[in-house]
C-alpha cells in the first residue's frame, strides 16, 4: 500500500485566512503530517509552516487546519503518513 500522500496548492494572491479539510479514504488513518511552503517553482526554498489552528479527529480520519496571512507566489504542500 501507499505509505503517504502529498497535496500541493499554490497561493496566487495574498490571502488573509485559508482553511482546509481533508477527509481520508474509508479505512485509512494518518499517523502524522507535515506542512511546508516554498516559492512557486523553487522547491529548494522550502520551510516548515506553523499552523494557526488544527483539528484532529479522534479516529485520525480527518485533517483540518487554518493558516493566516498567506503571501502570493508560494506553493504549500501537506504530506500525511498512514498508519
Amino acid at each position: 500500500g501507499v505509505g503517504s500522500t502529498t497535496l500541493a496548492f499554490d497561493v496566487e494572491v495574498e490571502t488573509v485566512e485559508l482553511s482546509r479539510w481533508l477527509l481520508l479514504p474509508r479505512g485509512k488513518q494518518y499517523r502524522t503530517f507535515q506542512l511546508i511552503r516554498y516559492e512557486t517553482g523553487k522547491p529548494q526554498t522550502s520551510e516548515s509552516v506553523k499552523l494557526v489552528t488544527e483539528y484532529l479527529a479522534d479516529d485520525s480520519t480527518i485533517l483540518a487546519f487554518k493558516l493566516l496571512a498567506l503571501k502570493a507566489g508560494y506553493t504549500y504542500e501537506i504530506t500525511w503518513f498512514y498508519r
